[in-house]
């Protein structure tokens, strides 16, 4: 079996899986809620975690060395 076959076929279960969970969760009414970053976070904890971000940034742009 070609290399590009079994890729393909890989590929095609896993979107397989995924429109059969998704029609089942459909049929049974369950609505599926993915939940933006920051929604949900009072502005105290935003700020904190965007200082945190910037502040790994500027590490990362040092170097190790």
């Amino acid at each position: 079996m070609p290399v590009w076959a079994f890729i393909l076929i890989l590929c095609g279960g896993v979107l397989g899986v995924g429109v059969i969970v998704d029609l089942t969760a459909k049929l049974r009414g369950k609505k599926v809620t993915i939940d933006e970053d920051g929604r949900q976070v009072s502005e105290s904890e935003r700020i904190y975690s965007e200082s945190f971000k910037h502040q790994i940034k500027q590490d990362m742009g040092d170097g190790p060395f």
